[in-house]
């Protein structure tokens, strides 16, 4: 508290980047991909597509989050975007990122969609991907996260924006 009211305290919050979210619950998706809350199970061969806007054209990123063994090949707009494959990091609390796909789009509407090929006899091939989410980042220095600094006194102008983290500095 001491620190707080001390007229040499700063604050500074990290700034998450801007992340535009899409919602697997309204996502379509072919027979044999099981929703289990807020997952999408993919036991079989199939296509999962979605829409989502984007509030400014440039350079994006998009993220998978999931395990993966078979290939997931995604697309935006019917364009390949690449392929995803061998992921199965993270845990059932913390789900595994994979490292993002970059494109350029326009502002406006635009349709992702993931397709589960079919299996071969490789090793792990044949189990069941978990998906966890997609969701996008601006690339370069917007997607990254920026800091953010107040006085103690002024703490309400970190108000309304989203951060990762808060910490209070004394001098």
């Amino acid at each position: 508290a001491k620190a707080a009211s001390s007229p040499t305290a700063r604050l500074f919050a990290a700034r998450a980047p801007e992340a535009i979210r899409i919602d697997l619950a309204r996502a379509k998706h072919t027979r044999g991909f099981i929703r289990e809350r807020h997952r999408l199970l993919m036991g079989r061969p199939g296509v999962l597509w979605a829409r989502f806007t984007v509030p400014r054209a440039g350079l994006w990123q998009v993220w998978v989050q999931g395990e993966v063994m078979r290939a997931l090949h995604v697309a935006v707009d019917g364009h390949p975007l690449g392929s995803l494959a061998g992921q199965l990091d993270g845990n059932s609390l913390v789900a595994n990122t994979m490292t993002p796909l970059t494109l350029r789009l326009s502002r406006g509407a635009h349709r992702v969609s993931l397709t589960r090929g079919g299996f071969s006899l490789a090793a792990g091939d044949g189990t069941t991907s978990v998906l966890d989410g997609i969701f996008l980042t601006p690339a370069g220095a917007r997607g990254h996260t920026s800091l953010a600094l107040s006085t103690a006194a002024r703490w309400r102008s970190l108000c309304g924006a989203q951060a990762d983290w808060v910490e209070l500095l004394s001098a």
